[in-house]
C-alpha cells in the first residue's frame, strides 16, 4: 500500500543514525537515478523507487539497527566483489548501519546497472528464474 505518508513520518520511530543513513541513501539515489520517482510504502515500511522505463527497481528499507538498499532484480546485477547480500531467487541488497557506511561508488554502480536491465518485467523475472548471471 502506498500513501501520502512522508519520509519523516515513516522514519519517526527509528533512531537518528538510521534516519541519517536513509537520508544519505536518498541523496545518492536522487543524483544517480534522476528520472526515478519515489513514494513511501506504508505496508512495506519502505521508500520505493520507480523508473519510467522499468517501474519499481529498488527501495530503501529502514530497520532499527540498519538501513537496506534493496534491488528488485539484484540477482541480475554484476557483483564481482560479492557486495550484495541475500540468497533468494531475485532480490539482493546492501546494508548500512550508519551514515558513514553510505559510500557513493558502489551504490551508483548498482543503481546504474539496475537501470540498464531489460525493460519488460517479465523478461527480468524469466532471467532471474532461469538463474541468469550478469554479463
Amino acid at each position: 500500500m502506498t500513501s501520502s505518508t512522508s519520509v519523516d513520518d515513516l522514519l519517526r520511530a527509528y533512531p537518528p543514525p538510521i534516519r541519517e543513513t536513509v537520508a544519505s541513501l536518498q541523496a545518492v539515489l536522487a543524483q544517480t537515478a534522476t528520472e526515478a520517482t519515489w513514494r513511501v510504502n506504508t505496508g512495506w515500511k519502505s521508500i520505493n523507487y520507480r523508473h519510467p522505463r522499468l517501474g519499481y527497481f529498488c527501495g530503501i528499507f529502514p530497520f532499527v539497527d540498519s538501513g537496506q538498499l534493496v534491488f528488485e532484480f539484484g540477482v541480475l546485477l554484476p557483483d564481482p566483489d560479492a557486495e550484495l547480500l541475500g540468497a533468494g531467487k531475485q532480490v539482493r541488497y546492501l546494508t548500512f548501519h550508519n551514515p558513514g557506511d553510505v559510500i557513493e561508488e558502489p551504490i551508483v554502480r548498482f543503481v546504474q546497472a539496475a537501470l540498464e536491465l531489460p525493460e519488460e518485467a517479465s523478461v527480468r523475472r524469466a532471467l532471474a528464474a532461469a538463474g541468469a548471471k550478469p554479463a
